[in-house]
């Protein structure tokens, strides 16, 4: 189970990887033993927890979750035992399907419309070069890295660069800051 989890001192919260286990205890109280509940955390697995989170802030409406419909099924059907590799494996796969079908199109110069998974893959292949301390987080916009116009030079790019994967980043709003998420160019969060 991939949840948000805020400390005291920590607004932003941090992605973890929880699973559930089940003790029974012995209680004087009930002539039977009862089941006691419990998260844990998953800590073999980070780029499971890591995949996961990408797909999380990749696809935020209820209505696009299907990446987390596949994932569960193939636990249900398919998965045979734990293995923390093979959940890496299987959600790896179901990104780069979404990533492959934009690579397939062929056209790289879509501006705005550029899909989310995009950019969110390829932080998660610079966090899986680097293994750098990352967060994945709720972005709402893309944005492009060079101005659509510029106000203070005379260079103006052509439409195909200036709407091109490498000039534009994704971006989110947050009260009184501009939250920076992949920027393509320069790699800002890195």
């Amino acid at each position: 189970m991939l949840k948000r989890e805020f400390s005291s001192d920590d607004t932003e919260g941090r992605w973890s990887l929880k699973t559930l286990k089940v003790s029974w205890s012995n209680s004087k109280k009930y002539a039977k033993r009862q089941p006691k509940a419990y998260y844990v955390d998953v800590t073999d697995s980070i780029a499971s927890r890591m995949l996961q989170a990408m797909l999380r802030v990749t696809y935020t409406s209820p209505l696009v979750v299907h990446w987390a419909t596949e994932f569960l099924a193939w636990l249900y059907f398919d998965m045979d035992g734990y293995d923390s590799n093979e959940h890496s494996d299987k959600l790896e796969n179901i990104a780069k399907a979404a990533v492959r079908e934009y690579m397939n199109d062929g056209e790289f110069s879509i501006g705005l419309i550029t899909p989310h998974i995009v950019f969110n893959y390829l932080d998660y292949l610079l966090w899986q070069k680097t293994k750098q301390d990352f967060q994945f987080e709720f972005r709402n916009s893309v944005e492009h890295w060079y101005p659509q116009h510029p106000i203070d030079s005379n260079v103006k790019w052509d439409e195909q660069d200036l709407n091109h994967f490498g000039n534009l980043c994704l971006v989110s709003m947050d009260i009184d800051k501009l939250v920076l998420g992949l920027c393509a160019p320069t790699y800002l969060h890195y």
